[in-house]
């Protein structure tokens, strides 16, 4: 296995397929490939993002990982958010007659990006939750 291609059995990436999936972001299997890549090729700049939100304290800290959860869960409500607006977007273009093909892989896009960070957002809560048990 290359190190351009993850271990489609490991944890994190199995958790990730399955929310997609679940969400029904794997109509055709060749597009969702290339739609997971772009997201994981952009997740550099929202590493930098997070950065910024957890200066102050120490990498894997409590408080580092909490500050990475508050993160998170703008993450997850922008997404929801972002998903809700353009399935309205498509309600109206399909109530005026217009086609809808593109918005629609825009919508599997966002649908994508928000099962990423479901499941982003439950990791960092289970790290949360080990580190608090380790400090009782």
């Amino acid at each position: 296995m290359s190190s351009k291609e993850p271990d489609k059995g490991s944890g994190q990436m199995a958790q990730f397929i399955e929310a997609a999936r679940e969400l029904g972001c794997d109509d055709d299997p060749e597009r969702f490939k290339e739609t997971v890549r772009k997201i994981a090729e952009s997740s550099a700049a929202t590493q930098s993002g997070e950065e910024e939100v957890c200066q102050g304290s120490t990498p894997m800290s409590l408080e580092w990982e909490k500050a990475h959860l508050l993160r998170a869960d703008q993450f997850v409500a922008d997404g929801e958010r972002r998903v809700s607006e353009q399935a309205t977007r498509i309600n109206h273009m399909l109530d005026s007659g217009h086609d809808v093909s593109e918005a629609q892989g825009r919508l599997t896009t966002l649908k994508v990006a928000l099962a990423k960070w479901y499941v982003h957002r439950a990791e960092i809560h289970q790290h949360i939750n080990r580190m608090e048990a380790q400090a009782t």
